[in-house]
């Protein structure tokens, strides 16, 4: 099996992956072969048939990620469904390798512009949390994020105005974490490890929002993003869902699953190139930048 799984790698390094229709039915013939039970056929037979049925070089290679690398985490074999996700998160990996790495300094801001129907919105997160940050939503004033120092923040009333004189106690809130693990095992590890105290029956979900939230409001450079979307690729239950589009209405290909509330959240990418879109509940990411100045545009 090493040997054939080298000749897949090998295979398709100079073949790109196939497109997203492309994959429909190979997944079932796939599935059928990495989970046939030993005694259905020869072992030398049935992985030759395994590597060799398909024809697409590089939809094997990703596959076989999705069906070797990928666990769910209760340690079952994953279905169809769920190498299918596997397969898309893969590829949004990938395409979040070819943004260019910036690393921030301690006092510049993650800007991020994102739409949810017709409304903009625009705001302003403190790399190192120490410093003042800004939102700015269309047609409305902005509103201050003040900074968390020394376990105190200026506090504002409800309407964002300054409550002069007045702090609170707060916990920082970094945008920028750069303790963040940048490999696959090593962000499974920690999604996993601050899902320990949920129910297991719970946890994939709670890995899942937790990962929605980090890429919504956590600047995360090329490595870590790449490294989350692989994490999640593990997490069981996640589905490709078709015919989606973003908060802006962009129409793109999506990962879904039930947080147990009953409605189903789904992150959405792009349909050719994968790059992530964000979310069909909550909105999609027009732009991000690294600003030197809470306001400033990119």
């Amino acid at each position: 099996m090493v040997d054939d799984i080298r000749l897949v790698r090998e295979l398709g390094q100079d073949t790109p992956l196939a497109r997203l229709d492309e994959l429909d039915g190979a997944y079932a013939r796939l599935m059928a072969a990495a989970t046939a039970r030993p005694e259905s056929a020869p072992a030398p037979r049935r992985r030759r048939r395994f590597v060799l049925a398909f024809g697409l070089p590089g939809l094997v290679a990703a596959a076989v990620a999705a069906v070797l690398v990928f666990g769910p985490l209760d340690g079952g074999r994953p279905d169809a469904a769920h190498a299918e996700a596997a397969v898309v998160l893969h590829r949004a990996a990938a395409a979040a390798l070819t943004v260019p790495d910036v690393e921030p300094r301690p006092d510049q801001f993650y800007y991020v512009r994102s739409q949810f129907g017709t409304v903009e919105n625009e705001v302003w997160l403190s790399m190192d949390g120490r410093h003042d940050g800004y939102s700015s939503e269309a047609g409305h004033p902005g509103e201050p994020w003040p900074a968390c120092v020394d376990g105190r923040q200026q506090a504002y009333d409800k309407y964002g105005k300054l409550l002069v004189g007045v702090t609170q106690e707060c916990q920082p809130r970094p945008a920028y974490r750069p303790e963040l693990p940048d490999t696959a095992d090593g962000m499974f590890t920690y999604l996993n490890g601050l899902a320990e105290t949920s129910p297991q029956d719970t946890r994939a979900n709670y890995i899942a929002k937790t990962a929605m939230e980090m890429m919504e409001w956590t600047y995360l450079r090329p490595k870590v993003r790449a490294a989350l979307f692989e994490a999640l690729g593990r997490v069981p239950g996640l589905t490709v869902v078709r015919d989606v589009t973003d908060g802006s209405g962009r129409a793109g290909v999506g990962i879904g699953w039930d947080p147990g509330s009953g409605a189903q959240y789904v992150l959405v990418f792009h349909p050719t190139t994968f790059a992530y879109l964000g979310m069909r509940t909550f909105g999609a990411i027009l732009q991000v930048a690294v600003v030197d100045r809470a306001g400033q545009q990119p």
